[in-house]
């Protein structure tokens, strides 16, 4: 099993290649400690941020349209 460090140089190394430079697009989001610390709280506790994310995005498109 690769080492988490691994997986991190690897797709560092992948990403300055340039390879998935111009199919992605990236975000940043800042929470403030004392004001979303219910979100700091929930995106602790979930694995995978990005589909987290992702999913809930998703299901607010939905219900939209």
């Amino acid at each position: 099993m690769r080492s988490k460090e691994a997986i991190k140089r690897a797709q560092k190394k992948y990403e300055a290649s340039g390879a998935i430079a111009n199919a992605t697009k990236s975000y940043r989001l800042k929470c403030h400690k004392m004001y979303d610390a219910d979100i700091i709280a929930k995106l602790d506790e979930v694995g995978n941020k990005n589909g987290y994310i992702k999913t809930l995005i998703r299901n607010d498109i939905k219900k939209q349209g």
